[in-house]
């Protein structure tokens, strides 16, 4: 009888696994040619990664399906730890990207080079600032607009941990509701980021980091991605800030933070009020060393995993 409740559980198991994976035809996304008429086959690094999630996924399930990586969790495969701190997803990471905790501004005010986008539209974006702020300081945003981080059973990530957004972009979804609320600043990130080069799958929000809270040590596991944080408010009076990779960086009006979330990273504020509470316009964006035709492939995969 035990050995037929283990066969049963393991069944049970796999067809849970297997609900969540999704299973498509490799071949017919490697023959899709982007916008320049490159076949995805025909770039390297993009081709390794799929060619690695095929085999890995063979050995992980017994087939080449593959989880559906943005819902996460851990039927969405392993996770390695790598020696400079990353932490990710052993399937959906992109090889040959620059990895680095923090992109900081060098003493003449240049962003680091990268293979084919820079990051001069932060400083663009920056300039903009007061017009963000003007916006956010004049809307009453109810309070059911604010919405937390879910896992996939539906708990809320940060119930206890004082993060909350207004997302306008929130896995490939567009919200409209959210963009009514702030149109401007909509308007802003979207004239200036560009929707193409730059706008990843994951998120566009104003967050909010609530005094006396903090979000605990985690990865976002995903290093196609990078993250902009540009502080719209916060109070001078007491350390407010993100630690990544173990070093602490203090969320600063005018001091733009962009980094890599594969790094160990978690939030901070020891204010003691709403008046302290920090409020920051969060932009993913795709990483600068992914060419255009890179993009195109890689946003194809994640469209295909993610069912949208």
């Amino acid at each position: 009888m035990s050995h037929h409740r283990h066969a049963t559980s393991c069944l049970f198991l796999l067809s849970s696994l297997l609900e969540l994976a999704s299973c498509f035809n490799w071949d017919q996304l490697l023959s899709t040619k982007t916008s320049a008429n490159v076949a995805f086959a025909d770039l390297p690094r993009f081709k390794y990664m799929i060619d690695y999630h095929r085999k890995r996924s063979q050995e992980l399930y017994g087939n080449d399906c593959t989880p559906n990586l943005l819902q996460g969790g851990s039927s969405a495969g392993p996770l390695a730890r790598r020696s400079s701190g990353q932490v990710v997803r052993s399937l959906g990471t992109f090889p040959g990207l620059s990895a680095s905790p923090r992109y900081y501004r060098n003493n003449s005010g240049s962003w680091p080079d990268f293979a084919y986008d820079d990051l001069k539209w932060v400083d663009e974006l920056e300039s903009r600032l007061d017009e963000i702020k003007m916006e956010f300081e004049s809307s009453a945003i109810p309070d059911e607009m604010w919405e937390t981080f879910r896992t996939k059973k539906g708990q809320e990530f940060s119930a206890t941990t004082g993060w909350s957004h207004v997302s306008f972009l929130d896995n490939f979804k567009w919200k409209p509701k959210q963009i009514a609320t702030l149109p401007r600043t909509y308007d802003i990130v979207t004239d200036i980021v560009g929707t193409e080069r730059r706008l990843g799958p994951r998120h566009i929000a104003v967050a909010r980091q609530k005094s006396g809270t903090g979000i605990p040590e985690h990865s976002d596991l995903i290093n196609t991605m990078l993250t902009l944080h540009m502080v719209i408010k916060a109070p001078s009076k007491c350390a407010v800030g993100i630690t990544i990779n173990g070093e602490k960086h203090f969320w600063k009006v005018g001091d733009p933070i962009v980094f890599d979330t594969t790094y160990p990273h978690e939030t901070f504020n020891e204010g003691e009020g709403d008046e302290d509470d920090v409020v920051v316009l969060l932009v993913d964006f795709w990483h600068p060393d992914l060419s255009i035709c890179e993009i195109e492939a890689v946003r194809k995969f994640w469209r295909m995993n993610s069912g949208v």
